[in-house]
């Protein structure tokens, strides 16, 4: 705690609690002051936990100190160590025993200031940080000047780190398209991976690594060498592993008793019972290669849906008029060859029992 270098006055040691609560002794009529339970203490305390000379306040180089004298003493609920002159804050609460003092500027509303209570780790740490920085000025210069370092080594570093970034990046643009081309064909070279070519996008200037790998495996291992160079390529690569495994999970939707195999790197084949009708082969082709990267080609092994039938005639009736027969439905309408039953269902001919139907299907899906 300051005070001025010619006089003390000012200050005031008050009595918080015990048998003399209320008790205050102004500090400014001597440069120490003596507490304790001895009729010569400046500030006698008669209370059995108080030792004979318990405390002494002493002021040094501006500042108001405590020493240790005969007993323990806590100051804001920190331990003061034998023989340690400490440097008191304003308003620091010391304990004597089963006592309570507080030190601080004159008139100071002692109800209202902060209880005195056991501090946890933070608090213990930041008091101890108090009382280090109220020692000394020099130390309070040494903290500020450290902070100031401290920010400037963060500012310093903000700005660096991104300019040492683009200067890495600049550094890659060094390689010729030719050389970045020759080390990346040395380093998969043992990969033994027939199927990837390298090549070089002519607007960037950039190698690009396309083909087709077995497994997701294989593909990892491309993806770790690559990670080994200062080259980063586009990466144009499928698994057919994945391929194969994204397309059974596409048919599951679509059709469940399907099942796929791989002819070729870029062909699927689809296997399946039933009949699928020409335009639904289109449709699932042209959403499975929009879906699943790297597949090109889509073929189905199975029986491919007519669009010709021969059916009994319900719920028409079937007439004839000379050589030509016609259909009649219930209402009396009449229907010819040519003419439409049901949407994109055309009658072909009419025979005796039967009739031949065709299907025409529309171009949209």
């Amino acid at each position: 705690m300051k005070g001025r270098q010619s006089t003390t006055t000012g200050i005031e040691a008050a009595v918080l609690s015990g048998l003399h609560a209320g008790a205050c002794i102004q500090l400014g009529v001597r440069s120490h002051t003596v507490i304790g339970r001895d009729m010569a203490c400046d500030l006698m305390l008669r209370d059995t936990s108080v030792a004979e000379r318990h405390l002494m306040l002493v002021f040094q180089e501006s500042k108001i100190c405590a020493v240790e004298l005969d007993a323990a003493v806590d100051i804001d609920g920190i331990r003061l160590q034998q023989g340690q002159t400490v440097a008191l804050r304003n308003g620091a609460r010391i304990q004597l025993g089963g006592v309570l003092l507080g030190v601080g500027t004159t008139g100071t509303d002692w109800t209202q200031h902060e209880a005195f209570q056991a501090l946890s780790a933070v608090g213990r740490a930041r008091r101890y940080i108090q009382r280090w920085l109220a020692h000394s000025a020099r130390r309070r210069q040494s903290v500020r000047a450290s902070i100031v370092v401290l920010a400037g080594i963060c500012l310093l570093t903000s700005i660096l780190l991104p300019v040492y970034q683009w200067s890495q990046q600049r550094r890659l643009q060094v390689f010729s398209p030719g050389t970045m081309v020759r080390q990346l064909t040395e380093r998969l070279e043992p990969l033994q991976l027939s199927d990837i070519n390298i090549t070089l996008d002519q607007a960037s200037g950039t190698p690009v690594l396309s083909g087709y790998v077995q497994s997701d495996e294989d593909l990892r291992r491309v993806e770790a060498v690559i990670l080994t160079t200062s080259i980063r390529p586009f990466m144009r690569i499928f698994s057919s592993e994945r391929i194969r495994s994204e397309a059974q999970q596409y048919l599951i939707r679509q059709l469940p008793d399907a099942s796929v195999r791989l002819s070729a790197k870029d062909t699927l084949h689809v296997a399946y019972a039933g009949s699928l009708r020409a335009q639904f082969k289109d449709w699932l082709q042209g959403e499975m290669q929009r879906d699943i990267p790297g597949l090109r080609r889509l073929l189905f092994d199975g029986p491919t849906a007519s669009a010709f039938a021969e059916l009994a005639p319900a719920p028409f009736s079937i007439m004839a008029s000379g050589p030509q027969g016609y259909l009649v439905d219930a209402d009396g309408a009449r229907f010819f060859p040519g003419a439409e039953l049901d949407k994109g269902v055309h009658l072909r001919w009419v025979g005796e029992k039967t009739v031949s139907v065709e299907r025409k299907e529309s171009s949209a899906h």
